[in-house]
């Protein structure tokens, strides 16, 4: 428990006027927010004081951020590095969170009770981190034990660092698997991360070290679905190791009669995901510094397994639309780009295809924005049913998307526009009284080939014009753009 005397200190840096109100009032009595005009501000404070508990920095301030290591180099890290966005954020400032390893972001408006926890579990960092602190000074005194617990913390410093280089899963596990057989004798390791569906539906992944037409593989993936799907919802004593009890009298004598399986549970944010199964030598007992060690290690891989999960999230939203569930215009350009480099390279037809649903804003004005949503879903499906598996399909913005066809010539791409295009005026939507709805789709079509000498902005340019032809000549149509600029001789 922190002594009263102890100083809960924040840094608030480039923070707007009311930003900087709010933390002060949501961080109550007792607690000192110190203001710093930006980084550089930070960095060239000369009486710093106390450490900070935390550091709230504004999302324009993160452009400077690698100035920020060297303002709180002189006593450490804080507990927590929290952005605050402002009304007008994007992507953007959340990809350049990922990149500074901001893993606090907070929406506007502040809300109190996220300000309190993040304090809260600032102040509990900081205690914990303290406690290591004294510990590992207690560690130098216990002479006896000074190799083994010099060992111990060279290995957590190899597996925190190796771990935490990552954030694959696949990368992460792999590196995890191949330490931990540096702290006790594995002959296999293997893993299996539950996540929690909606309805009560759970997806269970298993990563096993072992070929899949190996003799052991059936059984370790029967052992380690078994155990991983007690997990979520159950109570687990966080941080135990256990044997695996046998599923049945004769199976386990084929795979453990020379290993002892151990089951770690990974736990993070107070929930059971899954756990790690490794197999050891039998002659080989676990000592109470080895146990925890181990401990410690899988804690913070439970930890690293859970962030990875978040990034994965995150850069999901940040490459899809949140309404259709298919690309989003951000992502369906970086795409473009790469495409039209292809093209330099390879020398072979690239085409986009436009589509706007016709009279989108009648069905919005008659049967409401629920059942328009609604519409551009199955819009959204019924373009991506059509479309070949190295095609990409994104929504454009409103109710109009776009097609990119690699390796697909403009006659190509408008007669699979047009057979997209039939399959929609023949499919039957409805609304949400049962109601059924007849819609349209207008397709404007453009390419580019060896020869042309198109941009990306004039490849949409073309595509959007002929999409507009379409709709000036009635709507549901497929129209085709002009001629490609030529290269010239």
């Amino acid at each position: 428990m922190l002594r009263s005397k102890t100083r809960i200190i924040s840094w608030g840096i480039g923070l707007s006027s009311g930003q900087a109100e709010l933390l002060r009032r949501f961080l109550g009595d007792g607690r000192e927010l110190i203001l710093h005009p930006d980084v550089p501000g930070a960095a060239d404070t000369v009486d710093k004081g106390p450490a900070p508990y935390v550091v709230w920095i504004s999302a324009a301030c993160c452009r400077d951020m690698s100035r920020l290591p060297e303002a709180l180099s002189s006593y450490g890290c804080p507990a927590e590095i929290v952005m605050l966005l402002d009304a007008g954020y994007g992507p953007e400032d959340f990809d350049r969170a990922c990149d500074y390893g901001i893993k606090e972001v907070l929406r506007p408006p502040l809300d109190m009770e996220r300000v309190s926890a993040i304090m809260l579990r600032a102040v509990e960092r900081r205690a914990a981190r303290t406690a290591s602190e004294h510990f590992a000074g207690a560690l130098r005194l216990e002479r006896k034990t000074l190799r083994r617990k010099t060992f111990a913390l060279g290995f957590l410093a190899d597996f925190l660092t190796a771990v935490g280089q990552s954030l694959n899963t696949d990368e992460m596990l792999q590196s995890a698997f191949a330490l931990l057989g540096k702290l006790l004798p594995v002959r296999s390791a293997h893993a299996a991360l539950v996540e929690a569906g909606a309805g009560g539906e759970n997806t269970l992944s298993l990563y096993i070290g072992l070929k899949e037409n190996s003799a052991d593989f059936a059984f370790c993936r029967d052992l380690l679905a078994e155990h991983a799907a007690a997990g979520p919802g159950a109570t687990c004593r966080t941080g135990k190791i256990r044997a695996l009890p046998p599923r049945n009298s004769a199976a386990p004598y084929r795979l453990t009669r020379n290993t002892v399986p151990l089951s770690l549970p990974l736990v993070a944010d107070g929930r059971c995901f899954g756990c790690l199964l490794l197999l050891t030598d039998p002659a080989y007992v676990l000592d109470r510094e080895g146990a925890s060690t181990l401990d410690c290690a899988v804690r913070h891989l439970a930890v690293s397994l859970r962030n990875a999960e978040r990034f994965a999230v995150m850069r999901t939203r940040a490459e899809y639309d949140s309404l259709t569930g298919i690309y989003n215009r951000r992502h369906f350009e970086e795409l473009l780009e790469d495409e039209m480099q292809r093209i330099s390279r390879h020398g072979r037809p690239l085409s986009v295809l436009m589509a706007d649903v016709d009279h989108f804003k009648r069905v919005n004005d008659t049967w409401g924005h629920k059942t328009g949503d609604a519409v551009l879903r199955e819009v959204a499906a019924l373009l991506t049913d059509g479309i070949r598996g190295t095609d990409c399909c994104a929504r454009y913005g409103g109710e109009e998307f776009v097609i990119l066809l690699p390796y697909t010539d403009t006659e190509e791409a408008a007669s699979l526009a047009e057979r997209i295009r039939k399959n929609t005026e023949e499919h039957v939507f409805t609304d949400e009284g049962g109601v059924p709805l007849h819609l349209t789709l207008s397709f404007g079509v453009s390419g580019i080939g060896p020869a042309d000498a198109l941009s990306k902005e004039e490849l949409l340019s073309a595509a959007d014009g002929a999409l507009y032809a379409a709709k000036r000549q009635g709507r549901n149509r497929t129209c085709r753009a002009r001629a490609a600029f030529r290269k010239s001789a």
